[in-house]
């Protein structure tokens, strides 16, 4: 049928972008110095690691720990919102399928990816003064983003739940935009990538 064939498509112009992006990358993308590691300190970080030496170092640093947790608890909180998102909308304001997907995912999409952009700047800017800066701002993010949740359940409008839906994309975006940036100012630079 004429939806099947549009999937295959789809797939297909993905897949085609995938291999081409790879092919980009083992063609462009070249390892640091040989035997060493590039490093953007001053500081020269030493010999590489071996991947368990890398893992023991990594698993030693309480921050990675408690990384490690912030993303399964932000990560699980996600899912849980756009999967059951769109039955909510349909029960609770009568939508059908389809607008309940696109209402659940979109406006959350479209938020977590400008926080990604303005979190960073913020972070970027804010950090010059406050060392915390990083580890502060998607915290924030997530005491309003929190309660907004439950304020979403007593919204009685569409576009007020979708609002209070956007800032937990919102806190998410802020999370990935500096999520990295805490890492590896926890971790040994050879343990980065």
């Amino acid at each position: 049928t004429w939806t099947t064939t549009r999937r295959r498509m789809a797939f297909t112009l993905l897949g085609f972008v995938g291999v081409s992006y790879a092919l980009v990358l083992i063609v462009f993308l070249k390892d640091g110095a040989a035997g060493g590691v590039v490093s953007t300190t001053d500081q020269a970080p030493g010999p590489r690691l071996s991947p368990v030496a890398a893992l023991g170092s990594l698993f030693s640093v309480r921050a990675f720990w408690l990384l490690l947790v912030v993303v399964g608890c932000a990560g699980m909180t996600n899912w849980l919102l756009l999967t059951w998102l769109p039955k909510l909308l349909q029960d609770k304001f009568a939508l059908g399928m389809a607008a309940a997907g696109i209402s659940a995912t979109v406006p959350a999409t479209i938020a977590k990816y400008l926080a990604v952009v303005l979190g960073a700047i913020v972070a970027d800017a804010w950090s010059a003064r406050q060392a915390r800066a990083r580890s502060l701002l998607p915290g924030f993010a997530f005491l309003v983003a929190g309660p907004l949740i439950g304020v979403c359940l007593m919204a009685d409008t569409l576009w007020l739940f979708l609002a209070c839906i956007a800032a937990q994309g919102i806190a998410q975006g802020v999370l990935d935009a500096t999520l990295m940036p805490v890492m590896r100012s926890h971790i040994d630079e050879r343990c980065a990538a």
